[in-house]
């Protein structure tokens, strides 16, 4: 079950409250998120309406092996073994959540937005039976900074949701977070799309693809990078939860953005 704590602008708000306003969730774990990641999340989400959602998950499974008696881990940096301690462990998994969890609350304040912060004891990604949900923000590469989206990768496949994904990017553009944009269609596109985004002043790329899961992931993970990657929903419906975030965590990309 989650614990939430829901804020406006710093404000405690009624959960029943702005029903209709659309939420993009920001999946967190162990390793955090960078503050470049979510002030660009946020940004994104004060530019198409949206609250945030913090979705931290704890790794409980890993709590639970430290208190067995004998664990031991190894050092990377060094290859030296030693003793795991349970206590020192959560103690670190504490201080991380509380980081990670005011860093979200102040970027979402800076722009007075709705947020709520939730904490999770298992990844969840799907929510696709919640109407609310418009996107799930899963950080890349932490080695690259996500910055305001410059450089932003597009998916578009004729659905509703595709259309969606390109919505967002135009408004990104228009409002000068996006000069420029790598396009990746995998059915016919509108004629009118790629006159519509270069007049509104961002450099372009069209690159055709064939509507392959495994070809949609490979362009999802791997190069060129950018900042930003959106993609609709249902292109990589079907794939395990662990493993797309997993592979989504190591994408050259400073970020994944699944819009429903």
């Amino acid at each position: 079950m989650a614990m939430t704590l829901e804020q406006a602008g710093g404000e405690v708000v009624d959960g029943n409250r702005g029903g209709d306003i659309m939420e993009i969730r920001v999946a967190i774990d162990i390793h955090g998120v960078s503050r470049s990641s979510l002030e660009a999340m946020a940004s994104i989400a004060e530019r198409v309406k949206a609250s945030l959602v913090g979705m931290f998950t704890q790794d409980l499974l890993l709590l639970r092996v430290a208190e067995l008696p004998f664990t031991t881990e190894v050092v990377r940096s060094t290859g030296e073994e030693r003793h795991l301690h349970a206590d020192s462990l959560r103690s670190s998994h504490e201080l991380l959540l509380s980081r990670a969890k005011g860093v979200f609350e102040e970027c979402a304040r800076s722009r007075q937005l709705h947020c709520r912060f939730e904490i999770h004891e298992q990844a969840m990604l799907a929510a696709d039976q919640e109407h609310r949900v418009s996107g799930i923000y899963l950080p890349g590469n932490r080695r690259r900074t996500a910055g305001k989206a410059q450089r932003l990768k597009v998916f578009y496949d004729g659905s509703a949701q595709g259309q969606r994904a390109l919505d967002m990017a135009q408004t990104l553009v228009d409002v000068g977070l996006c000069r420029e944009l790598l396009l990746v269609s995998v059915t016919s596109l509108p004629a009118r799309v790629l006159g519509d985004l270069s007049s509104r002043g961002a450099r372009v790329y069209l690159l055709n693809e064939a509507a392959d899961q495994q070809r949609v992931l490979h362009h999802m993970i791997d190069g060129p990078a950018v900042d930003l990657v959106v993609v609709p929903r249902i292109l990589v419906a079907g794939i395990d939860d662990q493993i797309l975030r997993t592979s989504l965590g190591n994408s050259a990309s400073g970020g994944t953005l699944l819009v429903f």
